[in-house]
This record gives structure tokens, sequence and C-alpha cells, in this order.
């Protein structure tokens, strides 16, 4: 085992959550490694300043402000949720355009100029000049 492996398991150590392989392990590296050792003493005086303080105290109301904050906080959209969106009002306004232009269509001509502009051959043009022609468009 190495120095760096050993020093990568100081804190696990001295929290004593080592399987016993792994403390085997560091305690033979310890037995032979003087360096090793001085650190590891650093780490437990480190640990056993930290364990003598008291802990801290919370603020008063901390809770409390902790859960107005969370709940007045609106997320943004994600990226995908924006374009689904997009998408929904892009199929939308489609769908209403095409219906205001049928709609306009069969108010404009019914059903039968959608049939005589189906039906092949220039019926529709001559009928159409004739109509130019003897100025029955004009009132």
């Amino acid at each position: 085992m190495t120095c760096k492996q050993t020093e990568s398991m100081f804190s696990r150590y001295l929290d004593d959550r080592l399987s016993s392989g792994e403390r085997g392990r560091l305690e033979q590296h310890l037995a032979g490694c003087a360096g090793c050792r001085r650190k590891l003493g650093a780490w437990q005086a480190a640990a056993s300043a930290l364990r003598s303080q008291p802990a801290p105290a919370v603020p008063a109301g901390l809770a409390e402000r902790a859960w107005r904050a969370a709940l007045s906080h609106k997320p943004e959209p994600s990226l995908i949720e924006g374009f689904i969106h997009a998408g929904r009002r892009t199929a939308l306004a489609g769908a209403l355009t095409a219906a205001v232009v049928w709609a306009g269509l069969f108010a404009w001509g019914g059903p039968e100029m959608l049939e005589a502009r189906s039906e092949p051959g220039p019926q529709g043009v001559i009928e159409v000049a004739e109509m130019v022609w003897t100025a029955e468009v004009l009132p």
C-alpha cells in the first residue's frame, strides 16, 4: 500500500468505517512508515479538536424562512417544456388558419366552387371568360 492510498483512508479510519481487511492493510503500512504515522497523528488531533466543540446553535426561525423561500420560488420551464409549448402554439395557429381559409372558401363560393375547380378541362375558364365578356360580373 502506498502513502497516498493510506492517506486517503485516514478519515474512514478515524470514523471506524473501514472493513477489517482495509484496517489491517492500513495498520500494517503505518507500522513501517513514520511519515504516515505523523500525518495520522495530525488528523487525530484535528478530529479531536472538532469533536470537542459544541454544536452551533440553529438561528430562530430558520426552518420557517427556508420553507417560505422554497415555496415562493417558481421554477422556470425547462428547454424541452418550452419547445413543447411553442410547438402546441404553432400547431394551434396553423389549424386555426386552415379553418379560417376553409370557412372563407365555403362562404365565398360554397361547395360547388370546390367541385367546379376540381373538374378537369377548360370548362371553368370558358365560363369565367363568358361572364367577363358579357359583363355579368360587373353590376
